[in-house]
């Protein structure tokens, strides 16, 4: 499934203009700091609405501001894994992965959590071998098939 976006969004001093086209897959957004990063997956996921967007997942359109538009965050079949330590600390990244899942609708067709490390390349550690916390990154990547 195609994930597009085209979003353009203006901060003090920062507009951010930003067109591309994700297939199935992994995708990375990558940039200097402050480069719109952050604003562009938080405009996908639902937690800002950009001063313009057309943002479609397939067939599904999540944000379209011309014709006002707009799934909720709660509606979308997205996951978002935050940077740094904004995960259930008390959780394993497994659990992290699985706690949207209760919120996915029965008929929901893709691998589900225990098929996702067999479907792909990656692995689930509990937890990161540097300092005891949970991997981000690496929780993001097992959740996709590459």
């Amino acid at each position: 499934m195609t994930l597009s976006v085209a979003v353009k969004h203006q901060f003090p001093g920062f507009a951010l203009d930003v067109e591309f086209e994700a297939p199935d897959g992994i995708t990375v957004l990558f940039g200097r700091s402050g480069s719109g990063k952050t604003t562009v997956i938080n405009s996908v996921a639902g937690l800002l609405k950009p001063h313009s967007a057309q943002i479609s997942l397939g067939t599904e359109h999540l944000h379209n501001s011309t014709t006002r538009q707009f799934l909720p965050v709660h509606k979308r079949r997205l996951g978002y894994v935050f940077q740094g330590a904004r995960l259930f600390p008390h959780m394993s990244v497994a659990q992290n992965l699985s706690y949207g899942l209760k919120l996915a609708a029965k008929a929901a067709t893709g691998p589900s959590l225990p098929e996702v490390p067999r479907s792909s390349r990656w692995s689930i550690p509990s937890k990161c071998a540097t300092s005891g916390r949970l991997g981000p990154v690496a929780a993001f990547a097992a959740s996709f098939s590459p």
